[in-house]
């Protein structure tokens, strides 16, 4: 399912009133009908994430769920409750399932708090494990990739061994990688 078109909307409204009373709205395509808009897009109240790992871990909770979806979709639940409209449309290639929220079916509601509980957690987690790896020290910054080459003549910024003549701007800019950079010593421990 990965690899396929796939687009996952939760959307939870009051029908007939302005904006149809919007209270969740999230989108999830696997490539968007606009070409700007990058693969793995998830589009969460006024927030647009591009993140492929949250893209694939959303993904593989529908993957984990699709026998009892396609189970449920087929019961063709009519028994909705008034008020607020509760559902998740799955489009996977050319088939399409719908989870609703606002049933007496409990099995279908069930899996509707499940699954819109599961993708907001992923959603909403701040993938920060790279907190406990840095040090003190371990973070530096400089002007250009050329403050920490050891190439660079660190007396005129604009000359170096590489590039006698001077240095591109597009490489004093980092426009560019430039394919000579070298870390100096003090800074190869940083990147190992």
């Amino acid at each position: 399912m990965n690899s396929g078109n796939v687009n996952i909307t939760i959307k939870e409204y009051i029908p007939n009133i302005s904006n149809d009373g919007i209270k969740l709205s999230i989108e999830i395509f696997s490539n968007h009908f606009l070409p700007d808009i990058k693969p793995h897009t998830i589009f969460y109240g006024n927030k647009t994430i591009n993140d492929e790992n949250k893209y694939n871990e959303i993904v593989k909770i529908i993957e984990s769920n699709i026998e009892i979806i396609k189970k449920l979709n087929l019961e063709k639940i009519s028994s909705f409750k008034g008020g607020l409209q509760q559902q998740i449309t799955i489009k996977l290639e050319n088939n399409s399932y719908l989870v609703i929220g606002n049933t007496d079916n409990q099995e279908m509601k069930q899996l509707y708090i499940d699954l819109k509980e599961k993708i907001l957690k992923i959603i909403n987690q701040n993938d920060r494990s790279d907190y406990s790896k840095y040090k003190q020290g371990d973070i530096q910054f400089g002007d250009s990739q050329c403050d920490f080459c050891k190439y660079n003549d660190f007396n005129n910024k604009g000359m170096c061994v590489k590039y006698p003549s001077g240095k591109p701007n597009d490489i004093i800019n980092s426009e560019i990688k430039c394919k000579y950079l070298e870390l100096n010593e003090k800074n190869k421990s940083v990147t190992n």
